[in-house]
């Protein structure tokens, strides 16, 4: 368990690596994401250096602006995709 818990905390957290990663692909600023997602600025801000995270409500809004799944922000998956189809393919192959 604390394992788990020290994936979700710090600069290098799963969830702040891969929130930084989707906004540089898609180049969202953090004004854009926190309009989005109903936080402020530094809330994301927060979010990108990993000393905060965010609420099961605002996860899955993130999830749903950027169309990926909360398991994939979660480090649960590696697979992107929504489709659980899809996504049991990524992961078998």
């Amino acid at each position: 368990m604390a394992k788990q818990a020290s994936k979700l905390k710090g600069y290098d957290n799963i969830f702040a690596q891969r929130l930084r990663a989707l906004m540089k692909e898609r180049s969202v600023t953090q004004d854009i994401l926190a309009e989005k997602a109903g936080r402020s600025r530094q809330a994301v801000s927060q979010y990108m250096d990993g000393s905060s995270a965010p609420n099961v409500d605002k996860l899955l809004s993130i999830a749903d602006f950027f169309n990926v799944s909360a398991d994939y922000l979660l480090g649960r998956t590696n697979a992107k995709t929504t489709d659980k189809d899809l996504r049991f393919i990524c992961e078998y192959t």
